[in-house]
């Protein structure tokens, strides 16, 4: 297991939690069942990572390739979360 400095990897963690929380949100007009948010990244995709004294990763939080804001990453989750939850009900 890779060595993380905890803080840090605590922060992006909050950081991520508020952006699926708000997609969440945005999913449960379309789908109030929803449960939680569809993403097929992992958290590796959401950090820039520096090894540093004294061996361990420092990381901060960054959007995933393909994204230039916190808001388009919500709407694309969001929709992700829909047609997820979408193609259960017809199953």
């Amino acid at each position: 297991m890779d060595n993380y400095d905890e803080g840090y990897l605590r922060i992006a963690e909050e950081k991520l939690e508020k952006i699926y929380n708000l997609a969440l949100e945005r999913a449960r007009k379309a789908v109030p069942e929803a449960a939680y948010v569809i993403d097929a990244r992992t958290m590796d995709d959401y950090l820039t990572k520096v090894w540093d004294y004294p061996g361990a990763w420092y990381v901060n939080f960054t959007l995933p390739d393909g994204f230039d804001s916190a808001e388009a990453l919500i709407e694309s989750l969001a929709s992700d979360t829909v047609k997820y939850y979408l193609s259960k009900r017809s199953s």
